[in-house]
Order: structure tokens, then sequence, then C-alpha cells
């Protein structure tokens, strides 16, 4: 794709290119990549962090406002008022940004960002043989030509990069055309696209004797240029031409554009081009070029939906058009779904491999054909073929409405098979390939409507990690051998459910009386969201259905449907179809089922697993040099990716979550059929303690332990014990990174590795940096990313030995120059327990229990640290752990202790008690005392603590401030409980059951000279007379004042969201007592906001002499009130709330 939109994403889609180059450069160091250096601005958080830097610089944006809302806006240049739109583009500074962020008449502020044509790399573009096609030869347009419909007195409105009207094929074709390119004042094509397609769609062929012939050659066309010289335009031009082709006439409006979709909900382009088909114009717009091979970095960089159909593609109501090569196999390349929202997308799907088309012949282009025509690829070929269709229609019927068109081009359409002979899930093809003839076929029924898709296999979604399958990477979907990768398992095991598939209905006249229900086998168990009992003509519903299937479901395949009648005769039947698993029958943890397949047959089957089991292992084996898969799907549809190997494919999964999982088996490069068998080993043994707390022992102390074991699994045989532990091992590295740069660094990973774990650091949360992680193969592992951290962290368990690598890729760095951060990996290394011993039976029947004897001895030279391990249980193919934990105490707490009470000023009261804790050092260290002191009553006073350096026996002090005793305590006598000693690492290695008591009163200690009693009371509403409304909001705050004098009072007033409605203060002289202190705030910000919500007085403190004695976070909130419960004098003031900026 070229236009500078999308650098980034070629900036990313780099990385999976250096992927293999990283991988071969293992013994190079640490290092960057200089990527594309542009930022993107995908949103408006990112326009207006332009401010925070400084910058007054005008961003293009387009606004769109509220039904019936003035669209006048102080500040904006306007470059467009739209009429398909409530809205407008422009150009506007970061502070006109904000004002529109919080204006209510404002429904959105988006980007103005670019749009590219929608064509492929080079090198994507070709079928295996090269070979260029005429596209009309294969969507069956040549019967109706011999029956007079070739799209006369249609018009088809191009927007593209213009037309070269006097190319021999499009003499006398363009009717009207305009040009929206600032930068280029012309209406003729300078790049060659707007000409290939407009001779897609009405070209005549006269200049190729009549071999390259349009799809409606008798069409008229509306030049309407909107993409420059370079392929890329403006989503503000686009939409100005839209309006301009629906003014001028337009039957059909073809855009072979494409831009990604950021997030939004309803993005500008994308609403303008569906208020079009509304408007009463065709509107047919390409699915995008999108390789499944960018899809990952692609999230990375700008959280792109995963659907891959890009803007305007991704419509409700738009046609939307994919791709297809010579063999009617889906283009690698073309764009599909399900979009964010759960819509099939493309809509249908069209050749677009090597088609040749119109050029311009003074332009030099690749792929030329002679001097008139050239090949080329992409969704933006298949898009014109859509719409030349849709202007057979019209001419066929000109009474047609868009959904009458679209809904005669998706019942026409032909189903497509992938290499598997495997019907193409919709949402690669949507309804079909494009069948011209069949299409209009369809309006002899005298009931036109339609719905996407128009039919549903209900299953579980597969979701999951990525990785690298031959040269493509799959995310979390199924390969099974076809050219394109599974996204469903079609299944359900019993107590599954589907939830959710978004259909749309399409009917070309009104309908009333309309009702939506379920039928068949499937009746009971299918949920419909029902369409509105009345739809206009033209009018195009979204509409939901969900499939629960029962617990006591057999297993077995289930046909039904989902009917859409009117007055109560049937007008639609959309088949459902329901397959339930079977179980697989376990005994003693074992599992076998066998059965045959056929080339591209499943088989369903179902496995539960209980809480605590070990492992999940499943099996597919068969005879003979044929080639069968195994799919393994979690209860949350993770999908856990099988390993291979002659006759047999094996997939396990260590600590499986609890439930229901489904296990598919398929076939592929199968002739005949083959027979199989499938196993399934469900390891569970139960020991009980299920952990090892071995608690404190000192250095030369042995300790014991037993554990019962319950063998719930398959026979363990050749059982042996054995103590094992983990070691951290740690490497580090720093540098820095620029935006839109790469850096990369090959990690070592040793062997016997149990985890490995990567973090990245930096210090700038505006900044975003994304980590990746390769393995020793180059294959990706595993990604971080998230906007607001200033942390990643990715890993890996049980990870290969060999050269890994790191990528730091900095997706959006704020910084001037540069983002400095950390790169820090940890290896868990696995390694024998010398100090543990344990013992237990050779074999453990299934079902049946033994007895595992455990022994630890701390050697008597041992340092005191805390440790973890674990108890291995070996058998001949399973392994199980029992987990150690034990702390080796260096030292012991004596019992003994001093007091000693400080009284600095010599007034009797005392400013601040200490207690020596005596410690008996066994191994020299830093050890910590904590503990709590309490008043007589057992309330807590606080929780103290101290650290100190002991090389022999001592005492650690533990020190208290005497006013938080008198502040904190009721009476006496005080005492210290539950002491815990620690070591340097943070472990507990001893505690002291007994009190340590203090013959003292917390009256006895220094009193603080004021502090809030915790009362605080809402006073607005206090003294007003009957319907008389304040003019204020006053909060009061209760203070108890020891020493007299003078005091500060203090506090902030916020809203519900946080946003700060006034301060207020108050510094007075007290005297001695309780006593309450009114604050009192201007609620005028509050007013003009507009929205109800409590007020909450935060950051509350009580000073003295400049220091703050007491602050409270949170003291009081009031009940909700209304910009109408007050009275204020009005005045101009520009309000900004968080949420906003």
């Amino acid at each position: 794709m070229d236009g500078d939109g999308w650098r980034p994403i070629l900036a990313v889609g780099l990385l999976l290119s250096l992927v293999a180059t990283a991988a071969s450069s293992a013994s190079a160091g640490p290092g960057e990549i200089q990527a594309f250096d542009e930022p993107m601005s995908t949103a408006l958080d990112l326009l207006l962090e332009d401010e925070s830097a400084g910058s007054a610089e005008k961003v293009p944006v387009i606004v769109i406002f509220k039904d019936g809302a003035d669209r006048d806006v102080e500040g904006l240049e306007v470059k467009y008022s739209y009429n398909l739109i409530n809205g407008v583009s422009g150009y506007a500074d970061p502070s006109v940004l904000r004002n529109l962020a919080s204006d209510p008449r404002v429904a959105g502020v988006y980007p103005d960002g670019p749009v590219s044509v929608a064509q492929p790399d080079i090198e994507t573009e070709t079928n295996e043989t090269n070979e260029t096609i005429s596209a009309t030869q294969r969507v069956n347009v040549t019967p109706l030509w011999d029956r007079g419909i070739n799209g006369s007195g249609v018009v088809v409105a191009v927007l593209d990069s213009g037309i070269d009207k006097n190319h021999p094929d499009l003499a006398g074709k363009v009717v009207g055309e305009v040009n929206f390119v600032d930068s280029e004042r012309t209406t003729d094509d300078l790049l060659g696209h707007g000409t290939t397609v407009a001779g897609i769609i009405a070209g005549s062929g006269t200049a190729s004797g009549g071999e390259y012939v349009g799809v409606a050659p008798g069409a008229s066309l509306l030049n309407v240029r909107v993409i420059d010289s370079q392929g890329s335009g403006q989503i503000s031009d686009i939409i100005a031409g839209i309006d301009w082709a629906i003014e001028n006439d337009a039957d059909v409006l073809t855009m072979s554009l494409g831009g990604l979709n950021l997030g939004e909900s309803n993005p500008p382009i994308s609403m303008a081009a569906d208020n079009a088909m509304d408007a009463g114009t065709v509107v047919c717009v390409a699915a995008g070029n999108l390789d499944e091979r960018l899809l990952l970095l692609m999230l990375v960089a700008s959280s792109v939906c995963l659907g891959c159909v890009e803007s305007p593609g991704d419509g409700v109501k738009v046609i939307t058009v994919g791709a297809t090569d010579p063999n009617d196999r889906i283009a690698a390349f073309s764009g599909s779904g399900p979009l964010r929202d759960g819509r099939y997308k493309p809509t249908l799907v069209a050749p677009g491999v090597n088609i040749v088309s119109t050029v311009p012949p003074k332009l030099d282009i690749e792929g030329k054909i002679g001097d008139y025509y050239a090949g080329a690829s992409g969704t933006s070929l298949s898009t014109p073929l859509a719409a030349g269709g849709a202007a057979l229609l019209i001419q066929a019927d000109p009474t047609l409405t868009p959904a009458g068109v679209k809904a005669a081009l998706t019942r026409g359409a032909k189903k497509l098979y992938n290499t598997q002979d495997e019907e193409y899930e919709a949402y690669y093809q949507g309804a079909g390939l494009l069948d011209a003839l069949s299409s209009v076929e369809v309006l002899e029924d005298g009931q036109l409507c339609s719905a996407l898709p128009d039919r549903w296999t209900a299953g579980r979604w597969v979701y999951g990690d990525f990785w690298i399958v031959g040269d493509d990477t799959v995310y979390g979907s199924l390969d099974t051998g076809a050219d394109r990768f599974q996204k469903k398992m079609y299944a359900l095991a019993p107590g599954d459910v589907d939830w959710n598939s978004k259909f749309l209905f399409l009917t070309d006249r009104k309908l009333s009386n309309v009702s939506t229900t379920a039928s068949g086998p499937i009746a009971d168990w299918t949920m419909v969201q029902p369409l509105p009992t009345t739809i206009p003509a033209n009018g195009q519903m979204v509409f939901g259905a969900a499939v629960s299937v029962p617990e006591d479901a057999v297993p077995g395949r289930y046909v039904g449907s989902i009917d859409v009648a009117e007055n109560g005769t049937q007008i639609l039947s959309i088949p459902v179809t329901v397959e339930v698993a079977e179980p697989m029958e376990m005994i003693e943890g074992l599992g076998s089922a066998s059965g045959s397949l056929v080339k591209g047959e499943w088989d369903y089957r179902y496995v539960d697993v209980p809480t605590s089991t070990d492992e999940l292992k499943c099996s597919l084996r068969w005879e003979g040099d044929d080639d069968l898969d195994i799919f393994l799907l979690s209860p949350t549809s993770e999908y856990i990716p099988a390993g291979e190997e002659d006759g047999a494919e094996t997939v396990s999964v260590e600590a499986p979550p609890t439930g229901r999982w489904l296990i598919a088996a398929h076939a592929r490069n199968i002739t005949g059929e083959v027979d199989y068998v499938l196993e399934v080993e469900r390891t569970l043994l139960a020991a009980t303690p299920k952990r090892w707390s071995v608690g404190s022992a000192i250095p030369g102390e042995t300790k014991d332990a037993s554990f019962s074991l319950k063998n719930g699994g398959p026979t363990l045989a050749n059982v042996t014990y054995l103590g094992m532990m983990e070691n951290l091992e740690r490497e580090s590295w720093t540098g820095s990174i620029g935006d839109k740069v790469i850096w990369t660094v090959p990690i070592e990973v040793p062997e016997n590795v149990t985890r490995f774990g990567l973090g990245l650091t930096w210090d700038d949360p505006n900044s975003n940096l994304a980590l990746l992680l390769f393995n020793q193969n180059g294959r990706p592992v595993d990604v971080s990313y998230g906007e607001g951290e200033v942390r990643e962290e990715v890993g890996a368990s049980h990870p290969a030995p060999g050269i890994w690598r790191a990528i730091v890729y900095g997706y959006h760095v704020t910084t001037r120059s540069r983002q400095n951060f950390e790169l820090e990996a940890t290896f868990y290394v696995q390694e024998t327990w010398e100090w543990v011993r344990a013992t237990g039976p050779d074999r453990l029947d299934s079902g049946t229990s033994g007895r595992l004897n455990a022994t630890i001895a701390v050697p008597p030279n041992a340092s005191s640290e805390g440790l973890e391990g674990y108890i291995q249980v070996r058998s001949d193919h399973d392994r199980f752990t029992i987990p150690v934990s034990l702390t080796v105490a260096g030292a012991s707490l004596t019992g003994t202790s001093k007091t000693d009470l400080i009284d600095e000023d010599g007034d009797g009261l005392y400013e601040e008690l200490c207690i020596e804790v005596g410690v008996e050092v066994t191994s020299p260290g830093e050890y910590r005392v904590e503990g709590s002191l309490l008043d007589g009553n057992g309330s807590a006073i606080g929780w103290l603590g101290s650290t100190k350096l002991l090389e022999e026996d001592g005492s650690i002090e533990i020190c208290v401030n005497g006013s938080d005793i008198w502040k904190s305590g009721g009476c006496g006598p005080l005492s210290l409980e539950n002491l815990f000693l620690y070591s340097g690492e943070g472990d507990i290695i001893d505690r002291f059951e007994g009190n340590i008591t203090i013959l003292k009163c917390p009256q006895d200690f220094q009193p603080i000279p004021a502090r809030f009693t915790g009362k605080y009371v809402d006073e607005t509403l206090s003294g007003l007379g009957p319907g008389e409304k304040p003019s204020s909001v006053v909060i009061g705050a209760e203070v108890d004042v020891q020493t007299p004098g003078w005091y500060e009072i203090a506090g902030i007033l916020v809203d519900d969201d946080g946003f700060e409605i006034d301060t207020a203060g108050v510094t007075a002289s007290f005297e001695a007592g309780v006593q309450m202190v009114n604050l009192t705030f201007d609620p005028l910000r509050f007013t003009m906001l507009g929205e109800p919500s409590r007020l909450h007085l935060t950051d509350l403190t009580l000073s003295r002499d400049g220091e703050v004695i007491e602050r409270v976070d949170e003291a009081i909130s009031t009940e909700s009130r209304s910009s109408d419960d007050f009275t204020t004098a009005k005045k101009t003031y520009v309000i900004s709330s968080p949420a906003s900026i």
C-alpha cells in the first residue's frame, strides 16, 4: 500500500522481515534498525498530546455533530461542510480540539487521516503462472450482454485517482468530473489506478479488439478525483467526493480505497458511505489488502481489529468486496472478517489477481501490456467488478433500491471452496463469487430479500497465541492444510454457547408485521434477537442469534433454521447447523476412540478435565503416508497446536484449565478413507497435603513430612522421587530508542530452564514501547503492548535452549530525541535439591493410594534465606510436583527487651518510645523486626519495624513517635505483640509468641497540637428559607485543638469524575477544645458542566506554621447535586474534564 498514512504499518510489517535476519545473526550483539520515522496520529488523544509538547500547529480533523446541532465552531478553519453526514472538516489547533471534546453539540472528533488505493505489494500480486486475465470472463456477464443488458443509462461514479477520458476504451464515457486533490489541480489520472477501475466497469475494449471489455460497457462514468499521483488521499476529500457524486445523480459509486479503522465505532468515511446507500446510491468498496502475516504487529502498532477489513469497507450497508485468484481461491491479500462487532465481511468476492484493464498510455506502469493495458492485483480490481454488476442490475430493473441490488448480488453469488475442497468460511468469501447472470435471474423472484451470512454453523471461536506455519503466521487459527486458516471450530459440547452471531437482513421493498423465529430441532436451543416488525424499503437491519446446547444433548448433527416471515408467510430461511461433539469415555485416566475420515471430513469429541489435573495429552494415530490433523480447544477456546511425527500428531497441556475441552480430528491431503485412533490421557496425582510448608529451620536441623498420594489417572510405573529447585539467573541490558525504531538483542537460553521471563521498563508513561520474543528458530513466542504503562513483560515455559531474540519497538516515543529503557531476562534453571530426600511406592495403579515420606536436612553452614523447590514424582512418561518452601533461620528472637522513654523538653510528656528486641545470631546478616503496638483495650496504635545488620548476638531497636501514640491510643498499659523476625530477603524466620508490656498510658505521651475528629457535615442548605437556593457549597470539618494558636484548614471540592470544582481555605486562631470550621466553595464550574454529580471534599489538610499536621484524602461526599440546585452569577469559562483531554 502506498501513501504516508501507511508508513507506520509498513514499519511494523518490517519487524517480521527482520525475524529471519535476527535468527540468522544470533552472534550479533544488541542493536537497532531505523524504521520509518513519521508518527501516526491514530486518534484524537494523540493529536492532543501535541499541545503538551508546546505545539500550536493546526491539525486536520472531521467533526461530527449531534442531530440538529449548530455547526459553527469558533477557531475551526472549515474546509468542507457535508450533506451526507452532519459534520464538517477543517483545521484546528489543540486548544480548539479540547473545546470541541467537551462541546455538548459534538458527537465525535476524528483525525482527517490518509486513505490509500487498495493495492497489495507487487510481490503478492501474481498467481503461480503469472497469467493475466480479463475479469469479465470470470463473472458470467456475456449472456447478459446478449440480452442487451450492458449498463446503458446507468451512471457510475469512480472515486479514485482520476480517469484518462482520452483512452480509446473510455472515449465518451465520462459525463462529469471534479477534482478534490488540492496539491494537483487536474482531473487527469497521474497514477493510473482510477483509469484501471474505470476500464473494469465500462471499458469498451476498443484498443484490444474486444478482448478486455468492462462488465457494464454501456454505463456512463463520473470522474471524482480524490487520490493524488502518489496513491494517497484524505478522508475529508473522499467524503466531499461522495457528496458530489450523490448531488450529480450517480446510480452507483465505487471506491477502491482503504484506510485503517482505528477503533472508532463509526468513522466518518464509513458513515458517509452507508448514508449514500440510504440516499439511493449503490456503494461498492474494497475489503482491503491486509496480509495475515502483518496482523500481529499491526495489532501492536495501532490496535486495529483482527478482522482486517479497512474503512469504509467496515460500514454496515455498503457492498464490501474481497478478491479471488484465477483458480477461484480467495486471494492471499484479501481482507477478511469478522469485524469488531461480530459482523461478517466481505459482502462477496470477485476476481482480483492479475486483472488486465485500461491504463493511461503516457504513464510508465509496471505490468503494462502494450500501450493501453496493464495487469494488476488487489481488491481495487474486485470492487469495480461488483460496481459493474450493480449497474447491470439497475438497468435490468431501474426500480431496485441499493438494498435490493445488494440482495440480488449476494443471492446470485457462487460459493467457493478452498484447496482442501471445503467451503470457505463466510469471513473470507461473504456470500461467494460474483455471478452477474445469476444475480439478474434473482430479480425474477417476487420477494427480493437476503441475509448475510445466508447460513450459520455454530461453533467455538479459536483464540490463542501466534506461531509460524511454513511462511505464514497463524493468529490463533486452525491450520487445516487449506490456503486460508480456519477461524472457528464448528462443533459444540453439551453446555456450550455460541454467543450472538450477527446477521444483516436486506430487503428491497417495505415489510410489515415481520416475525423472526427459530425452527427445527435447534429451535429450543436458539435465542434470536428479532427484527423490527416494520422494515422500510431499502432496509438493512442487523440482528443477532445465539445457540445454547443443553447438557443432555445427544451427540450428532442438528439442522434447523432462522425464519423471517411477513404476515405469517415465510420470506427467508437461514439454515442453522449445530454439531454436538461426542464424549470421550475415560477409564482410569485413559480414553480411546477410533474412526475413519475422508478428505475434508471432521470428527468432534470432548473430554471433561477435573480440578487439579496435572496434564492432558491427546494423540491421533494412523497408518500410511496420509495426513491427518488433531486440534485441541480449551474451555475458553484457546487453541493448543499439536506436534507432528510420522503417522501421528500429539498435543499436551500441563495443568490444563478445568472444564470441557473440544478435540477435533480432520483429514487433509488424503485419498480414499483413512482409519485413525484417538487416545486421550488425563493424568491426575493428588497429594495431601498439596504442598510442604516447612517453615523456619536453623542450620543443621532436619525436618520430616509425610504425604498421601492418590492416583486419579492411568497407572504410574517405575516411580521415583527427587528433590528439585529452581535457581534464578538474570541478564540485563540498557538502551535507548527513537520513535518507530526497532532495537534487537540475542539472548542465550541455557539448558534445564523451566521458565523464562523478559521485562522491559522505561520512565516516560507517555511513551509506548512494544516487546516481542522470538525462539531459537526465529518463531514469535510472545508479545506485550499496552498504553499508559511503563512496563511490558513476555515469557515462555520450558523454553528450548539456544539463541533467542528480543525486539523492542518504539511505537510511540514522545521524547524529542530517544526513550531510555532497561531490559531484564530472568531464567528459572532446574537443578537437584540435595537437601531433600523422598521415598514412596515404585508403582501406583489407577485409583490406588500410596504414601510418600520426605526429609529435608539443612546443612550446618547454610545461609539465612528463603528457599522454594519441589519434590518431583517421576514415572515412565509423567512428571508431578509437590511444592516445598523453607526459610533457613540465621537468627532467632530471644524474647528479651529493653524499653526507653524519651522526654526531650522535660515537660513530663514523652516525645518517643523505643524498644530494644533481643536477637540471637547464628549467621551474620541483615535482619528486621516488626510488631504491633496495642493500647490497653487491644486497639492497634501502629505496626512498627526496624532493620539492622547483625554480626553477632545483639538487639534491634524499634521506635515510635509519642504524638502518634497519644493520637491513636485509648488507655494503658501499652504492649508490643506479634513480633516477627525477617531475613534480609524478607522471609519470616522466627516469631515471638509472647508480649512486651510497657507500663504507660497514651496520655503520658506528647499530644499533637490539633487534629480532625472525623466528623464532617454538609452545611450547604443551612439557614436557607423555603425555595431559596444556595450560592455556595459549605462543608464543615470538626477540629480538636490541644494547643491554642493559628491554624490553616484547606480542601479541594471535586465531582464524581474527579474534576476540580473549587479550592477553599480558612486561617484562624483557635482556642483549646473541639470546634467546627466551615469551608466555602464556589459551585460555578459545577453549574457550567451541567451534569448531576455528588460533590466530594478531598485533600483536606490541617497545618500550623506552614507544616501539615494531618491530611485526609477523602473527607465527605454530599448527596447528588445538579446545576439547578444553585444560584450563581454567569461568567465565561472554558471547561475541560479529564475524560476529554
